[in-house]
């Protein structure tokens, strides 16, 4: 289904999106439509321009290749993962999140639109998806101004039922490998979710020897005979790369 024909019938659309293909010609048209209507008074028009960018970045597997047209949208886009709507929220950290997954410009560019900002004010979202989201793509910006708000986020409120968005912000201190993150991370590693302390332990792993005082608990862990088996071979795998860096 077209970006059209998702909110046909909605008033003033046509007067704000060019109907295009996903070829670099037609999509030049289609952002500019799609940048235009992330601004727009209703949020179901925000977010489906966000569904169909989605949807562009699909066909695009990412945007890997088609970095240089990333300013047409980028700076309306951060901005919605502020946007009062929640959906329109988690649909835009989600794009921002495969944005960051391209690497190189992409990130470059997130960085030069002041997006570290933003998914600092998404970090703490009522939605764990946006939380989530946000926590992840921070990991992939490599900004260390990050790490103290993920420590943050990692301590708060440890037995959420959401622990998904925390386990994203274990991941994202393991991609910035920064010290001050080993012993919150050290902590998670006797957290109820396995899950939570598979990735902790996995994120002092990324740490490497900055992480040496993460040692001792991650040997309890790897010979630990109720612990999981994907959370000890987790901790094994950490300790070796910690021991021999």
């Amino acid at each position: 289904m077209s970006f059209l024909d998702r909110i046909r019938g909605t008033p003033d659309f046509d007067k704000l999106v060019m109907e295009g293909e996903a070829t670099v010609a037609g999509a030049r048209k289609a952002l500019a439509g799609i940048a235009k209507a992330l601004e727009h008074k209703e949020s179901a028009i925000r977010h489906a321009a966000l569904v169909a960018l989605k949807e562009l970045a699909g066909k695009w597997q990412g945007f890997t290749n088609q970095a240089f047209l990333l300013p047409l949208f980028l700076g309306p886009l951060i901005g919605s993962m502020t946007d009062p709507d929640e959906f329109v929220r988690e649909t835009a950290a989600e794009i921002v999140k495969s944005i960051a997954t391209s690497g190189g410009e992409a990130v470059q560019m997130l960085s030069q639109h002041r997006a570290l900002e933003t998914l600092l004010i998404a970090l703490k979202d009522s939605s764990p998806t946006t939380r989530g989201c946000a926590a992840e793509t921070l990991g992939y910006l490599g900004d260390t101004r990050a790490v103290e708000p993920l420590i943050q986020a990692l301590a708060e409120f440890p037995d959420d039922k959401y622990w998904e968005a925390r386990q994203c912000a274990a991941t994202a201190l393991g991609m910035l490998r920064d010290q001050r993150a080993v012993a919150p991370l050290v902590a998670a590693l006797r957290e109820e979710s396995w899950i939570m302390r598979r990735n902790s332990a996995r994120a002092l792993g990324m740490i490497g020897a900055l992480a040496k005082e993460s040692a001792p608990e991650l040997r309890r862990v790897m010979t630990e005979e109720k612990e999981l088996p994907e959370v000890r071979h987790e901790a094994k795998s950490a300790l070796a790369i910690i021991e021999h860096q």
